[in-house]
């Protein structure tokens, strides 16, 4: 199973009859008020395509978050079942939906979400998260 793309967004829904995705809020950087910091919830969404012999296998789905030192800072996993192609002789494509509640950002500077499947590096997601603002231009900003 390839990963195609990840995008990180702060909602999604999907309609499993049509396959459509309605995506809100992507986005690849934070701005703290504080740090350590948190990101309450987060969807990672995992764009895959697969071909005919891996229909209805089981594939273990890693998303590592690594800081720029790549210190290792949260893991997620799950079993995903690979589909079967929507038409006869073709890939099978899906997007496996993750949400990552409590996405811990100790301090600012360059992340990364890397994406394995069964053990393999398939892609990732650059992340920044920014140094707070100063208590004026936040109290600014709320102006």
């Amino acid at each position: 199973m390839k990963v195609n793309l990840v995008i990180a967004a702060r909602d999604v829904r999907a309609n499993e009859d049509t396959n459509d995705l309605d995506i809100l809020g992507v986005f690849t950087e934070a701005l703290p008020t504080a740090l350590p910091a948190y990101v309450p919830l987060l969807y990672l969404i995992v764009f895959c395509e697969a071909e005919t012999p891996e229909f209805g296998q089981d594939k273990l789905i890693e998303i590592h978050l690594f800081d720029a030192d790549r210190n290792l800072q949260q893991r997620w996993h799950d079993i995903f079942k690979v589909p079967h192609a929507r038409r006869v002789g073709e890939r099978s494509f899906a997007a496996p939906i993750f949400p990552l509640e409590n996405v811990p950002f100790p301090k600012a500077g360059g992340y990364e979400f890397s994406i394995t499947v069964d053990k393999r590096t398939e892609n990732s997601l650059p992340f920044y998260v920014h140094n707070p603002p100063e208590t004026n231009e936040a109290e600014e900003r709320e102006a």
